[in-house]
């Protein structure tokens, strides 16, 4: 290999690696404008609601809380009375 041709691929690498580090600077920078955007958007969304995210929360433990308490009831009722579900769906007598 002559100098020549070691300096043109010397000069190839060189144009690579710009360009690599130029669209790594770039896609940082659309990666940071994007997540500006989206917090935006996000904060945005929660100033127009109707109910603060709190309290949406807040109902929807008490609704987790009385659908598992329902549920628990519901098979201490057939537990009782003897009668459970077994696997195939069908009700089976409890000895």
């Amino acid at each position: 290999m002559t100098n020549t041709e070691s300096g043109q691929y010397r000069r190839m690498v060189v144009a690579g690696a710009v360009l690599l580090g130029s669209a790594a600077f770039l896609g940082v920078v659309g990666l940071a404008l994007e997540a500006g955007a989206a917090v935006s958007v996000v904060r945005r969304r929660l100033a127009e609601a109707e109910t603060p995210p709190k309290e949406l929360a807040r109902r929807q433990w008490a609704r987790y809380v009385a659908s598992m308490r329902a549920a628990g009831e519901a098979w201490r009722a057939e537990a009782a009375a003897g009668t459970l579900n077994g696997p195939t769906g069908r009700t089976t007598a409890v000895s």
